[in-house]
């Protein structure tokens, strides 16, 4: 089984089931305690739901950022977020050059990648640092 595809699944499951919880207590149980246990022992109710769920969201989150991270490392998309475009093609690094001159011709491709996350995919021939 391919790491990435594991990664993924851990990552969306660990997303739903953290925003789906915080959805259930705020849109399930917090109107059900207001409407069914005495004011005095509503701040209770809440709090024995909440000391439960606050271990199980913060396990969750540690997953979701471990995994996202697991994911940028493996698809190469964290060297292209943080780093320039020279760095990571250092073909095509600026050289300096006499002001009067004219720019050399560029290799590689014709245009500018629409997003940091296009500089890995413009072009195959260019083999990225990272």
């Amino acid at each position: 089984m391919n790491w990435l595809v594991l990664a993924r699944a851990l990552h969306v499951v660990s997303v739903v089931l953290w925003i789906g919880g915080v959805g259930f207590a705020t849109s399930v149980l917090l109107p059900g305690i207001s409407a069914s246990v005495a004011p005095p022992q509503r701040f209770a109710s809440f709090r024995a739901f909440e000391s439960r769920f606050v271990w199980i969201a913060r396990a969750l989150v540690v997953i979701v950022g471990a995994s996202g991270f697991y994911m940028l490392v493996g698809l190469h998309l964290g060297a292209a977020m943080v780093l320039p475009r020279s760095i990571c093609h250092p073909g095509q690094a600026a050289q300096p050059r006499d002001p009067g001159s004219t720019p050399p011709p560029r290799a590689g491709p014709t245009r500018e990648p629409r997003s940091p996350f296009e500089c890995d995919f413009i072009a195959a021939s260019e083999p990225c640092l990272f």
